[in-house]
């Protein structure tokens, strides 16, 4: 059954309470010294320039990857379910994402892990 708007956790008020949380968990454990990875699709430029104030070291990582791919590599089904229209907010398929003009670190889908990972730790010096 399709879910409405908001039902699913994608609409903009959720989104903004769900990356207020996170940068607020995360500028807690990095100020008692923790090395803090997250992983989210944060599709407004807004929410990263908000983590990128309240966190120290802040490391933006952008991985480059168009729409084809994302639907063909859709291991949670989120795109099958924005395309059967049970989710109407997945950000790149429904909602635009701001693409970060300058990230410390832009990957794309080809990009090997080891050579990611390396540039992600060289980044963080």
């Amino acid at each position: 059954r399709p879910h409405a708007v908001g039902a699913d956790g994608f609409d903009t008020a959720a989104r903004e309470r769900f990356y207020g949380l996170i940068v607020y968990l995360a500028r807690l454990a990095t100020e008692a010294g923790a090395l803090v990875v997250i992983s989210a699709t944060a599709h407004r430029r807004a929410w990263r320039d908000a983590a990128r104030a309240a966190i120290p070291r802040f490391v933006e990582v952008f991985l480059d990857v168009d729409a084809t791919t994302c639907r063909a590599r859709d291991p949670k089904g989120l795109w099958r379910a924005a395309a059967a229209g049970v989710i109407d907010a997945l950000p790149g398929a429904g909602v635009d994402y701001e693409a970060p003009p300058s990230p410390e670190v832009r990957l794309d889908a080809d990009t090997p892990r080891d050579v990611a990972v390396g540039s992600i730790l060289a980044a963080l010096g």
